[in-house]
């Protein structure tokens, strides 16, 4: 409430200076600002408290998650413009009214934003295929298929018509295996569990593993990993998995995330994931965040698989997002070790993916040449 009115008290003063006239229509401003408040507050207060899914909850939900969007937009365009303004009149010369400009600017920039990143955030996910090269990797998995899901964040306004167009596309990639890195819903079994199930119908040779995210602990994970374990899921919760091709293997290691400390007392502990697997062997780990890569490179892991930040899912987002993450988008490699992080094949929040689409990933493991 706090954050959500500073903002709109900054907002509605740099438009009050920037468009004289407005004066004469103040309160209509701050009455405007200040309902779009109680639409942001909205969309989470009626998921919190409603049981069931009703066409008015279906419509207030996606108004109030649209506009918690389009205040992000239009707080950070008016931070840019006032930069941007400051500049131009230190600089420039003549009577321009960069200001007035500039109002106009951030309209313009964050219709722009919630009107594209709406369509792409329907549309859904694109595939992206990546080959990962790895050194000493057993010519058994040369060409290993593993298909990444992550923050697929079924709730508010994901619902099953997306999760089966995940179902859909994910089976014609045919991967050999299915990671699931976390944050795959926002809601309780008894209310969702149908909308996320199209997820355990992804078909693989070796199955479905799945490691938790920090959403995974908000909404009682006790009772989705009874679902889960009932889905056919094979959960990695500080534990590994040993895969075998052609007499050599691959060991896959999840590691829980932080959150189910606090929420359940239950810390990651890379030692006893490892315990009982072959030294030898090529390893993958599944972390939902990916500020895990230095532990990855400690412990001999070829690559690790994350989730989390979205890829900054829209304009400006994404600009924050790289200030915070050392490795937050794509594959990446950290002296040696290769780290991909999912965009997310879902959004939370707002229904906007703008320049950064939500993907699903198909990684293929390549067996890297001894020069590389």
């Amino acid at each position: 409430m706090l954050i959500l009115t500073l903002s709109s008290i900054y907002i509605g003063t740099r438009f009050l200076s920037r468009i004289p006239e407005l004066n004469a229509h103040k309160y209509t401003l701050w009455f405007g600002l200040f309902l779009l408040i109680a639409l942001q507050l909205l969309g989470p207060i009626l998921y919190r408290t409603l049981s069931s899914e009703t066409p008015l909850s279906f419509i207030l939900h996606w108004v109030s998650y649209t506009t918690m969007g389009l205040f992000s937009c239009l707080f950070f365009y008016t931070i840019l413009s006032d930069i941007l303004v400051s500049i131009t009149n230190h600089f420039a010369k003549g009577d321009v009214d960069f200001g007035r400009r500039s109002f106009f600017g951030v309209l313009g920039l964050t219709a722009l934003t919630g009107l594209v990143g709406a369509i792409q955030a329907i549309r859904g996910p694109k595939t992206y295929n990546v080959e990962v090269p790895i050194k000493n990797l057993p010519n058994g998995f040369d060409g290993y298929k593993i298909l990444q899901i992550s923050d697929l964040h079924v709730g508010p306004t994901i619902g099953k018509t997306y999760t089966e167009k995940v179902r859909n596309i994910s089976n014609k990639l045919e991967p050999d295996m299915v990671a699931l890195t976390g944050d795959l819903y926002d809601g309780f079994v008894g209310h969702i569990q149908n909308d996320l199930k199209p997820i355990s119908e992804i078909q693989s040779k070796d199955g479905t593993f799945f490691v938790t995210g920090n959403h995974e602990y908000y909404w009682n994970y006790p009772d989705w990993e009874k679902t889960f374990q009932s889905w056919g899921f094979q959960i990695l919760e500080n534990s590994h998995k040993v895969i075998t091709r052609d007499g050599s293997t691959l060991t896959l290691v999840g590691l829980p995330d932080v959150q189910a400390e606090s929420t359940l007392g239950l810390k990651p502990n890379i030692i006893k994931a490892l315990e009982n697997s072959p030294k030898e062997s090529t390893r993958i780990l599944l972390a939902h965040r990916p500020d895990l890569y230095q532990l990855a490179k400690d412990y001999g892991f070829s690559l690790q698989l994350s989730g989390h930040t979205h890829g900054g899912q829209y304009i400006p987002w994404k600009f924050l997002v790289a200030l915070v993450w050392k490795y937050y988008i794509g594959l990446n490699n950290h002296n040696g070790t290769w780290v991909y992080v999912s965009r997310g094949t879902g959004y939370w929040g707002p229904p906007i993916r703008f320049a950064v689409p939500s993907e699903i990933t198909l990684i293929t493991l390549r067996r890297a040449s001894s020069s590389k």
